[in-house]
C-alpha cells in the first residue's frame, strides 16, 4: 500500500533526499526526471505540482510495483 500523498517520502523522492533502488525503468525514470524539474525550479508551488505528479504515477502504477518498492516506501 502507498503512503498517503501528504506523507514525506514523496518530497524526499523529488527533492533527491531519498533514493529508491528500484529494478523499474519507468520509476526510475520518473524519478529522474521529476528531480531536474525541481532543481531548475525549487519553488513550493513546483515542489507541490511535482509530489502530486509523481504520486498520480505511483498510485496508477501501484499494481505493477515491485513488494520491494513498496517496502521502501513505507519506511
Amino acid at each position: 500500500m502507498l503512503p498517503s500523498i501528504g506523507h514525506p517520502i514523496w518530497e524526499k523522492l523529488v527533492k533527491g533526499e531519498r533514493e529508491l533502488k528500484s529494478s523499474n525503468f519507468a520509476v526510475n525514470l520518473l524519478l529522474f526526471n521529476s528531480r531536474l524539474r525541481y532543481k531548475k525550479d525549487p519553488s513550493p508551488s513546483n515542489l507541490s505540482i511535482l509530489i502530486l505528479h509523481v504520486y498520480e504515477v505511483f498510485k496508477k502504477q501501484e499494481v505493477i510495483l515491485d513488494e520491494a518498492d513498496l517496502q521502501q516506501l513505507s519506511c
